[in-house]
């Protein structure tokens, strides 16, 4: 007779066990690629280094002024290492290459050391 394996008794579904999702803060995401990125850039503020529940890599709070309108928009992105509350981060095809700073793959220089494709 043969055993029955864990997967077996779990059944098709598995388990009833579902990960809270009310504690996380925001999905990151980019910004959303408008006039500004595409012809130059725009700079942000990194206004906190924020720990998400059940993510890996710690979210940055990022205010950007709305280059259309008068407000700011709050933008979460993934945290690479070295970024730091305080920080200026640059967004667009211009954008220099440096730690926390998003721009096109096309526009990085081979063999640069990149995070979060």
């Amino acid at each position: 007779m043969g055993k029955i394996i864990r997967s077996q008794r779990k059944g098709k579904v598995g388990s009833v066990y579902r990960t809270p999702k009310s504690k996380r803060i925001a999905p990151p995401r980019y910004r959303n690629l408008d006039f500004a990125e595409r012809q130059g850039y725009i700079k942000g503020v990194v206004r906190s280094v924020l720990h998400d529940p059940g993510r890996g890599a710690p979210l940055l709070k990022v205010d950007f002024r709305d280059p259309y309108r008068y407000k700011h928009r709050t933008e979460y992105f993934l945290a690479a290492e070295g970024t730091y509350s305080g920080q200026y981060i640059f967004c667009g095809r211009k954008a220099t290459v440096s730690v926390g700073n998003v721009l096109p793959v096309n526009q990085v220089t081979e063999g640069t050391t990149i995070c979060n494709i």
